[in-house]
């Protein structure tokens, strides 16, 4: 998906040429509905979503509740253990802009333009092929989607709701002057990435690891 994808509706799937591999990075902007609930964003293996596909990162807010959290599904093992934070970056009646970079070992997320959180891969990134926004508009409206190709950043669409404000369109993440601004409290990551070239350990059929515990309550 080299260019911007304007105004999508919701909910949408998108497909993603070439897979959400290491390097790649996904932009999403958007306005919340003044009596949002919920946003849910998920990057799978196919069209099905669990329990058929893989779900690499599923991101979602409970808006009124101010929480957002990460968790991926595997065939194996189910939904993981839930990583959930309070946090006020998803809020009624304003703009978003939400950011994923993969790279080998973990997705980078900042929320307009700050780091979020890190999230470790448990499955393979490169598997994953659809991009579903599973919202309504009654909770969202999607202002543009792009996952960076080698190309300027999109020019904001007339009609998109009045930015909140010090809203900027984000920098570029691709390893540029902009990417430490946009990660100020990302840690260098210190083991090794995992291997890629064999399917990871939640691929494999058994009994869900004792780490994985019950899926997110979107």
């Amino acid at each position: 998906m080299g260019s911007p994808i304007y105004n999508p509706g919701q909910p949408s799937m998108t497909p993603i040429p070439g897979f959400f591999g290491p390097g790649k990075i996904l932009h999403v902007t958007g306005t919340f509905t003044p009596s949002a609930n919920r946003f849910v964003l998920k990057l799978q293996s196919g069209q099905a979503g669990d329990p058929t596909d893989e779900i690499g990162l599923c991101i979602y807010g409970r808006v009124a509740e101010g929480i957002i959290g990460r968790n991926a599904f595997t065939r194996a093992a189910g939904w993981g253990q839930e990583e959930a934070t309070s946090s006020a970056a998803f809020a009624r009646g304003q703009n978003f802009d939400l950011t994923v970079l993969c790279d080998s070992a973990e997705f980078k997320i900042a929320i307009n333009q700050n780091h979020f959180a890190s999230f470790s891969h448990r499955t393979n990134p490169a598997t994953l092929a659809f991009l579903n926004i599973d919202s309504t508009n009654q909770d969202v409206t999607i202002a543009c989607v792009w996952i960076e190709d080698n190309q300027a950043p999109p020019a904001p669409q007339p009609g998109f709701a009045p930015p909140m404000p010090g809203y900027e369109p984000p920098p570029s993440y691709s390893g540029g002057p902009g990417y430490a601004p946009a990660y100020p409290s990302a840690q260098p990551y210190q083991q090794a990435a995992p291997n890629y070239n064999q399917p990871p350990q939640s691929y494999m059929p058994g009994a869900p690891p004792s780490q994985y515990g019950v899926g997110p309550r979107f």
